[in-house]
């Protein structure tokens, strides 16, 4: 997983149940256990026990889970290359 990380550079691991967003980005919540991330040109869900995300200024968040069961990262179409 530090591998996939390190090929993302607007995430970074603070702990084991601790991620650090840099970067401009809109909050979603879906339903109890799941928080979608846009930061153009990705998309991310987090899917667990308790995931937070505390905004921490403009341009950074700290993404906090008990548990994750499923994390997915898209590159979205609208604002791929090519």
């Amino acid at each position: 997983m530090r591998r996939f990380f390190r090929m993302v550079p607007f995430l970074e691991i603070e702990d084991h149940q601790t991620l650090r967003l840099n970067g401009k980005f809109t909050i979603g919540k879906i339903g109890e256990r799941a928080v979608s991330l846009r930061l153009a040109p990705y998309a991310m869900t987090l899917e667990g026990e308790a995931v937070k995300v505390e905004e921490i200024g403009d341009e950074a968040a700290l993404i906090t889970f008990d548990r994750l069961d499923r994390f997915t990262l898209i590159r979205t179409r609208d604002h791929a290359d090519g």
